[in-house]
């Protein structure tokens, strides 16, 4: 009881502390950043976080299309909806409750509980295959940044890119469910994906993980003059910084880890208040692009239920 309560405040102290130290590095040079942002240009926020609602909503189509591999069809704006309102779980201390919530409501609707289970499963391994996939377009700036051969982390990562397009997940629960013990845990080998199918998710994955990084160069752009030829490997750092965040167990969502990770790997290219600047202000539009969403959903999704009401009563 007492180790649970104190992952969880960890959780919420360590991903604190990170935001506000990232606040105080923006606060306590604003002097010098102050004429940057004055000279920013509001159509180019907009459209980054134009670029962020896309991606948000390209993330519920991306659940919808895991879905349908397993015979389970239903209305976008149903899948939108869900996958909307549970992913909010993703800050609240205990790194699963937006996939338990996704689950629950999947639930509420028919999809049976392994099923459900089973597509948060596929959707956390090909969100994680898509960053690994584009974090290659930053590995030189990072071999660089931790003076390593650049040679050495290319090859791991080639490895790791052909491991994810070769051996499908479903083949690897498949061949893991033949094991004696995990045959009697394990009820998803009869579920099987098609190469096509797996490559689709792979791209499409990778595809999400891009429009992220055109959000970010917009802010980098806006800003600081970002110049085009670095938007790959700032993409590529995006990604690597994802991934630091989606495999630390004391950030609800990567919350404050990935992004201090961002700042990190940023700071070839920016100062420390700069990237810091950059890497808040793409937070603060991420957020507000799923509130965005959000209210749009809840809308639709009212209007439609009244539209229902009035229907049964003519």
């Amino acid at each position: 009881m007492k180790n649970s309560l104190l992952k969880n405040l960890l959780k919420i102290i360590v991903p604190s502390a990170i935001l506000v130290f990232l606040f105080y590095s923006v606060i306590k040079s604003w002097s010098l950043l102050k004429e940057n942002i004055i000279a920013g240009n509001p159509f180019i926020l907009i459209s980054a976080l134009a670029v962020l609602v896309v991606t948000f909503i390209g993330g519920a189509f991306f659940w919808q299309k895991i879905l349908s591999n397993f015979g389970i069809n239903i209305r976008f704006l149903e899948a939108l909806r869900i996958f909307t309102i549970s992913n909010f779980g993703r800050f609240v201390p205990g790194v699963v409750v937006h996939y338990l919530a996704r689950i629950y409501m999947s639930k509420k609707i028919g999809i049976g509980v392994k099923k459900s289970a089973m597509t948060v499963v596929l959707e956390a391994y090909y969100t994680l295959t898509g960053a690994v996939i584009i974090g290659g377009l930053g590995v030189s700036s990072f071999a660089k940044l931790i003076n390593l051969p650049k040679e050495i982390l290319l090859t791991i990562y080639f490895i790791l890119v052909i491991i994810i397009f070769v051996i499908p997940p479903m083949k690897i629960i498949g061949y893991v469910s033949r094991i004696p013990f995990f045959d009697k845990k394990i009820k998803f080998s009869s579920v099987h994906f098609n190469y096509k199918r797996h490559f689709f998710l792979c791209i499409f994955s990778a595809g999400l993980f891009l429009l992220n990084g055109i959000a970010f160069y917009f802010l980098s752009l806006n800003f600081f003059g970002l110049d085009f030829r670095y938007f790959w490997e700032v993409s590529g750092l995006f990604a690597l910084s994802w991934i630091t965040g989606f495999l630390t167990p004391v950030a609800p969502g990567g919350l404050g880890v990935s992004d201090l990770s961002f700042v990190f790997l940023l700071s070839p290219l920016y100062t420390l208040p700069q990237a810091s600047f950059l890497v808040v202000l793409y937070r603060i539009g991420l957020l507000l692009a799923e509130g965005l969403v959000f209210l749009a959903v809840m809308s639709f999704s009212k209007a439609e239920v009244l539209g229902n009401k009035k229907n049964e009563k003519s």
